[in-house]
């Protein structure tokens, strides 16, 4: 039973990422970067959340991905994974505030991503 749920979870997932990444033609550069170890939004940050998210449509409408990575090399693992998840935290606070409804955010938490450590994504889904 278990298993099945986690399957389940795992193919919503992965169909969540794909149409996302099929959706999301407008922004190639919509990354946030964070420092290592930090948490918190900046000035410059929440400036670049303001320009990604004024060219989504219907904004804020619309449903919005936030894809938090990091990078797990069994070195302070559930610090990082904390770190990570406390960005998009940080950054789904500051939609809520520009308008956008707590159900139409989805914060995805990605493990294992050594590319994108310190950044977050934003889509539109």
């Amino acid at each position: 039973m278990i298993t099945s749920e986690r399957q389940l979870k795992s193919d919503y997932l992965r169909k969540v990422i794909e149409e996302t990444e099929a959706k999301n033609t407008q922004h190639e550069d919509a990354y946030i970067r964070f420092a290592s170890g930090v948490d918190e939004l900046n000035d410059e940050q929440r400036t670049k959340i303001d320009t990604i998210i004024a060219g989504y449509q219907n904004a804020p409408q619309n449903k919005i991905a936030i894809y938090s990575y990091n990078f797990d090399d069994g070195v302070d693992s559930f610090k990082k994974k904390r770190t990570s998840l406390n960005r998009a935290v940080e950054i789904r606070s500051y939609l809520l505030k520009k308008g956008y409804k707590n159900f139409s955010i989805k914060v995805i938490n990605i493990n294992n991503a050594s590319d994108k450590k310190n950044l977050v994504e934003l889509q539109e889904i």
